[in-house]
């Protein structure tokens, strides 16, 4: 995708404000693809987020218990 396509599909994004929960995205990424790291899929994950965790300290423990075989970057 180039950039002003890229640029094009973000402006149209909305959210509702109801807050943001992440852990469960996250826990089908960590568990749902341990088989497959190293293998076919990166170990990289990229999070977008306007920073309204509802639940932080699910979302912080989760990403503890798995940095060994994940790095997260969080982009708020």
């Amino acid at each position: 995708i180039n950039l002003n396509r890229s640029i094009s599909i973000i402006k149209k994004l909305k959210a509702n404000l109801g807050g943001t929960i992440i852990d469960a995205p996250l826990s089908s990424i960590y568990y749902d693809n341990l088989d497959k790291i190293d293998k076919e899929l990166p170990s990289y994950i990229f999070l977008l987020t306007d920073g309204a965790v509802s639940n932080k300290n699910n979302v912080i423990n989760l990403i503890e218990q798995n940095n060994s075989n994940f790095t997260l970057t969080s982009i708020g």
